[in-house]
């Protein structure tokens, strides 16, 4: 019995340093996203744009130019520059071969605040920029059911190949760039990478 009790104390106390260590790896990676979003708010703050691509995962830079990255962050001063940044949450995700970020911060752009969220990947030279979006108010941040709704009515439409109806999902600003039969071509031809056979919400 002694020796039972003793091998419970044992395993106890490694359960909790393997728990306490746990925690201090987040918190030490959690400060790392800190310094890094830091940083780069910095040179937002400087109008130095350009000076953003060292913090831009390789996966962005193959999907947007920074041509595109600047327009977007110069754009977003006209709610005025950035004075000061505010973290209201990070979270991990940890999947098998990497590790992803989502950290909400409040931006104040003299007036105004944003609310910002950027999803970040975790790379051998620290974190990386994967993705940001901004809106005026915390709860546009979060993707509602009314979204889910229409996001799972589109992939319907496209498994089904009925893209003329996915017409009907169009914002008015999206209309103001495209047609509804440019929207019908692109999606047509994105079935030479293959039919679409199932989705999944992550």
């Amino acid at each position: 019995m002694f020796k039972f009790h003793q091998l419970f104390t044992i395993l106890f106390s490694v359960l909790l340093l393997i728990s306490c260590d746990s925690g201090n790896g987040d918190a030490e990676k959690e400060e790392k996203v800190k310094e890094s979003l830091s940083a780069f708010y910095e040179v937002l703050k400087a109008g130095d744009y350009e000076d953003t691509e060292d913090f831009l995962d390789e996966s962005l830079k193959s999907t947007v130019t920074m041509q595109e990255c600047t327009t977007l962050l110069k754009h977003m001063d006209s709610y005025g520059k950035v004075e000061s940044v505010e973290p209201l949450s990070i979270k991990f995700n940890k999947y098998d071969e990497l590790t992803e970020v989502v950290a909400r911060y409040e931006v104040n752009r003299g007036e105004n605040t944003l609310f910002a969220e950027i999803l970040l990947l975790e790379r051998e030279d620290g974190y990386k920029i994967e993705g940001y979006h901004y809106a005026t108010t915390m709860d546009m941040l979060t993707i509602d059911d009314d979204a889910l709704e229409v996001a799972t009515e589109f992939y319907e439409d496209c498994i089904s190949g009925e893209y003329e109806k996915i017409s009907k999902l169009m914002s008015e600003s999206l209309r103001a760039i495209v047609s509804e039969e440019q929207l019908v071509t692109f999606l047509e031809k994105k079935e030479k990478f293959g039919k679409l056979l199932s989705y999944q919400k992550t």
